[in-house]
């Protein structure tokens, strides 16, 4: 059986493809790789560029913070975020802290309904637009979208620290 998936961190799928071409192996022979999703890291263009061209694969992530969990993830049809199904999302005024409107940038604030207790407007400390219009892959949705997303950080990965 071939797998046909990544599921990981995206520097150690990097240093598994930088290690195997020293022993004379191929990704493209080797790997038959087809999607690969990245839990909790942020994607650079960089990065899915460079692995878009080395694998050839559909590269999608999740957005997550600890202890909060899975917060948002990407589809693989857009850039954007879905809000996870337990996950209410604000973008409120990082002046007045008010609830702003579709469309606007401003601080990322999140309610997680947890089965134990819930978090109720935790600030995420993210800059963020939500957009109300559907995404390409059907879901009607509200889509999320984290400002700073394309930060290059530590070679291409921008890592999401604990709250």
């Amino acid at each position: 059986m071939k797998a046909r998936g990544y599921l990981g961190r995206a520097d150690t799928l990097l240093a598994m493809l930088d290690n195997m071409a020293p022993r004379g192996l191929s990704p493209s022979r080797g790997l038959w790789l087809e999607k690969a999703f990245f839990p909790g890291e942020l994607i650079s263009r960089t990065l899915r560029r460079t692995l878009r061209e080395r694998l050839n694969v559909k590269v999608s992530a999740s957005f997550h913070l600890e202890p909060l969990g899975c917060l948002a993830y990407e589809c693989g049809h857009d850039r954007s975020l879905h809000p996870a199904d337990n996950v209410i999302v604000e973008i409120l005024s990082q002046t007045t802290g008010k609830s702003l409107e579709p469309g606007s940038a401003g601080l990322l604030t999140v309610t997680v309904c947890g089965p134990e207790y819930p978090f109720i407007r935790v600030n995420t400390g993210r800059t963020a637009i939500l957009t109300p219009a559907p995404c390409p892959c059907g879901r009607t949705s509200p889509r999320l979208r984290l400002l700073d997303q394309e930060d290059e950080l530590n070679n291409g990965l921008k890592q999401i620290k604990a709250i």
